[in-house]
């Protein structure tokens, strides 16, 4: 059975937002017939699905979590992040590796590791600027596959000549 590491940088909030649509494409892959590993950090009521096993990264003594839209607000949760999900490329062979939003960085070294497809699921529009921008336009050039909901990330694509892996939903 082929497995896939999906890496979040937000913890479930099983009806908000991006924790929303990544249990709605989690039970969709899962019911495709792939084996799930859902990498993300505590907090929150993870979904209990078939075929999916949840891996919660270990809370960090005095840190706080999250914002309340649930995007984590330490360095040290996403450098977690990229230990844990380097971990578990080098003990599993994933073929392909889903990262959502700010994981990215994340999914993409665990994808180098494995040798594995790389898809990389946008997040809503974040308000963050320049720096957003770019890190956005730098996802998008290095994923084999891009889902989002949307618009201007098709368009993005198409400037980079990269129109053909997006799916926009």
């Amino acid at each position: 059975m082929n497995r896939v590491l999906f890496v979040m940088a937000q913890p479930f909030h099983p009806w908000h937002g991006t924790a929303l649509r990544a249990r709605h494409t989690v039970a969709a892959l899962a019911a495709l017939g792939y084996a799930i590993d859902v990498l993300a950090p505590p907090g929150g009521e993870p979904p209990d699905l078939p075929g999916v096993q949840i891996i919660r990264m270990p809370r960090i003594l005095c840190v706080r979590l999250a914002r309340s839209a649930g995007v984590s607000v330490c360095g040290g949760y996403r450098l977690l992040l990229v230990v844990r999900a380097l971990s578990r490329a080098l003990t599993h062979r994933y073929p392909i590796v889903h990262g959502v939003g700010a994981a990215w960085p994340a999914a993409r070294l665990a994808a180098r590791v494995c040798k594995a497809g790389l898809v990389y699921e946008s997040d809503p529009k974040d308000p963050g600027g320049a720096r957003t921008a770019w890190r956005l336009s730098r996802a998008l050039r290095r994923a084999d596959a891009v889902v989002t909901a949307e618009a201007d990330v098709i368009a993005r694509l198409r400037n980079l000549g990269r129109e053909s892996r997006a799916c926009l939903i």
